[in-house]
């Protein structure tokens, strides 16, 4: 269920059948390499929270592009929002899907650089008085590099738009990898 592609009285309906749970991805815009799309983050954890709103039910908001990429400030296609300005949006998106009736807002996170100011948003939100409770769920903390290294081609250790990102790259949108 898109947030983005609901109707007014579909969005209540999917509030209640989803016990007012709603997911934020966030990803990025940034260079990956000269074979990925600059949106491959964005888009990856997109998929993804998509891909578990069909096991459980949750609303997906539309993702997040503009992030933190300070990092990659300096390459061609990154849009690098200020930090103070994007901890200020998500809490207003928060605050918004809250208005609408969810309560438990979930951000999803697939960008590394954003792995530094979400912490403290969330320590943000949790002093805050809030009628929502926040979660903060980062897709690359969970213990999977065992069974990545079996599934690997190449001796070389991942890095940004290595053989791990290309490799989720073409199974989740093929058509964009080059």
């Amino acid at each position: 269920m898109q947030w983005a592609h609901l109707t007014a009285a579909d969005l209540a309906q999917a509030c209640k059948s989803t016990n007012a749970t709603a997911a934020l991805p966030i990803g990025s815009l940034e260079r990956h390499g000269d074979h990925l799309p600059l949106g491959t983050d964005a888009m990856a954890v997109e998929r993804k929270v998509l891909a578990a709103a069909q096991i459980e039910p949750l609303v997906v908001l539309p993702t997040l592009y503009y992030t933190h990429v300070k990092e990659m400030k300096n390459s061609l296609g990154a849009i690098a929002f200020e930090t103070d300005l994007l901890m200020k949006m998500v809490e207003n998106i928060c605050d918004e899907a809250s208005r609408n009736g969810f309560k438990k807002i979930i951000l999803i996170n697939g960008h590394g650089g954003n792995r530094f100011w979400l912490p403290l948003l969330m320590m943000d939100l949790c002093d805050a008085d809030k009628d929502y409770a926040a979660f903060f769920l980062r897709l690359d903390q969970y213990d999977v590099s065992r069974q990545i290294s079996k599934l690997r081609d190449s001796d070389v250790p991942e890095a940004h738009a290595g053989e791990i990102e290309t490799s989720v790259a073409l199974h989740l949108y093929p058509e964009l990898v080059k």
